[in-house]
């Protein structure tokens, strides 16, 4: 909807994610369309941290807002002009930024891949992260075999599980080895 009013997201005006206003600028765009129930966006760090989310509370990193069942929208610009690339595909070539959704705000375990999952806006629309065909491979990123959350290679381990769980309904890459690759879609097949 966003998109259908102001434009492509490369048209907003948005900057870079060294700029705290561009992150706040992207959050403003989707909140119309949203029913939030807390904005934390101009929030204090430590407000943030309390009423939004425990994990992404830096304010010049990230702006957030909460909705009624308690799920949390975190949003980071990357590149205002949508040049960043995480794959060979149309959607993954122009990268705007991310939206992070955690699924209980401040509860826990507060860990990608399991309460938080990630989604890249692009040009074209919102894209979940972890499909077969990003850079941020779920072979990677997304793998019982590394400590959840962890960073790895300046990404956390869990950030590309998102794809998986949308396209296959399970979490089962908590308990087993899995990936695109491999065919299995779930710790018993």
């Amino acid at each position: 909807m966003a998109s259908q009013k102001d434009g492509t997201p490369d048209e907003w005006g948005a900057t870079g994610m060294y700029e705290e206003s561009s992150h706040i600028f992207l959050a403003n765009k989707f909140a119309p369309y949203i029913k939030i129930t807390t904005n934390c966006v101009g929030m204090s760090n430590a407000d943030v941290k309390k009423n939004c989310t425990n994990v992404y509370y830096n304010t010049t990193e990230f702006a957030s807002y909460k909705i009624a069942d308690g799920t949390t929208f975190i949003f980071r610009i990357f590149d205002g002009n949508c040049n960043s690339q995480y794959g060979p595909i149309m959607q993954l070539k122009h990268v705007c930024g991310s939206i992070l959704i955690d699924t209980n705000a401040t509860g826990k375990p507060n860990i990608i891949g399991k309460d938080i999952f990630a989604f890249y806006i692009t040009k074209s629309g919102i894209y979940p992260q972890g499909t077969e065909f990003d850079r941020l491979s779920m072979k990677n990123y997304c793998t019982s075999s590394r400590i959840w959350g962890q960073n790895y290679n300046g990404y956390r381990n869990g950030g590309s599980c998102t794809a998986w769980v949308l396209y296959n309904e399970n979490m089962d890459y908590l308990r087993c080895e899995l990936d695109w690759e491999s065919g299995k879609t779930s710790c018993k097949k």
